[in-house]
């Protein structure tokens, strides 16, 4: 079939029936070896480009989340210049009046309503249970202030993310934006510190996943003498968002 004796001449094989066996086992053993060659450098790509996607997906929820953040605490802050600091302006009769710069805070909310957005499609998309478990906890903070987010035009949808009307928020009444969303106490803050935990929980699953730890479900992590006792902290942290994740589906 590959024309034997054109290759090796008339007489190649004139010793015998064996050595056309011979031949093909040499050709079936040679075969077998580049292919495995090969499949062993396709699964090998394989487990690479995975093994990238995977840590392209956590550095997406380190970036957003810290962006959100870094828009929670502007929000949240109370010190001297802080977004609901009010400006002085003149009326109609050229009286000095105090009034908060609307346009400041909308921009400023709209930016936190994108951001959102973003943390909730990255950790989605990342695949991470313990990811989503930490979502969740955010998800379900906004679920039980969203009826006092509509009121100023934030509305939450079932896709679990947040649309903001810039008409109805910027004819509301700032006072009531202030007090959802400055203060340590506020829902600007809860979300910070929520966003900050899953920056924190993405950061770890991506060093687990370099060094080849796995998440074991719902009951913690695998032991390993490299972290040592401070799993016993992630593990408590795990149980904690791994009671919201099972409420996670229902939220999004």
């Amino acid at each position: 079939m590959y024309g034997i004796s054109g290759l090796f001449g008339t007489n190649s094989f004139s010793y015998g029936s064996y050595r056309m066996s011979s031949y093909r086992r040499l050709m079936q053993s040679q075969y077998t070896k580049n292919q495995s060659v090969r499949m062993n450098s396709y699964q090998q790509s394989r487990t690479s480009r995975n093994t990238s996607v995977t840590a392209s997906s956590y550095r997406d929820v380190i970036k957003s989340t810290e962006s959100l953040v870094s828009d929670a605490t502007k929000l949240s802050s109370t010190g001297k210049g802080n977004v609901f600091g009010k400006i002085v302006t003149r009326d109609e009769k050229g009286r000095k009046v105090e009034n908060y710069d609307v346009e400041k805070i909308y921009n400023t909310v709209k930016d936190f309503v994108r951001d959102y957005n973003k943390v909730v499609d990255d950790a989605m998309e990342s695949g991470s249970q313990p990811i989503k478990g930490s979502v969740s906890n955010m998800a379900l903070t906004t679920r039980i202030m969203s009826g006092n987010l509509s009121q100023i035009g934030i509305n939450l949808g079932s896709d679990g993310k947040l649309t903001l009307d810039e008409s109805q928020f910027k004819n509301s009444d700032m006072n009531q934006v202030k007090n959802l969303f400055n203060g340590s106490d506020s829902y600007g803050a809860m979300v910070g510190t929520a966003s900050s935990r899953i920056s924190g929980m993405a950061a770890y699953q991506s060093r687990q996943n370099q060094t080849g730890y796995r998440y074991y479900g719902r009951d913690g992590l695998s032991a390993s003498s490299l972290y040592g006792s401070s799993l016993s902290s992630y593990r408590n942290s795990f149980s904690n968002y791994m009671n919201y994740y099972s409420m996670f589906d229902n939220l999004f």
